[in-house]
């Protein structure tokens, strides 16, 4: 499970800034269920705070990869951005819930 959040963190980090400028992100911590990850970007420091669910419903559904995640990037104005990224398409008009506890 941790090398899977390690390559979503670095997915998440090279879509939130240009391929060719992506670095590797660095691991600052573990809270929880959360790990706390850092890299520098063209636009400045980006941060960002990455979990899996812990519960998914409908239990029978297979959702594939889910993740969550909350980036600052001060050098873009840019604070407590949430993120969701599920492991299948939604139908239109579909509404996700996210709730942290």
């Amino acid at each position: 499970m941790r090398g899977l959040i390690a390559t979503i963190s670095s997915l998440v980090m090279v879509a939130m800034t240009a391929p060719a400028l992506a670095q590797s992100a660095t691991k600052i911590g573990q809270h929880n269920a959360w790990g706390t990850y850092s890299y520098q970007a063209s636009g400045g420091k980006v941060c960002y705070v990455l979990t899996v669910p812990t519960d998914k419903q409908p239990p029978t559904l297979d959702h594939g990869d889910m993740f969550f995640f909350v980036s600052q990037r001060p050098g873009q104005q840019v604070s407590y951005e949430p993120q969701f990224i599920a492991g299948y398409n939604f139908q239109e008009n579909s509404k996700a819930t996210v709730t942290i506890d």
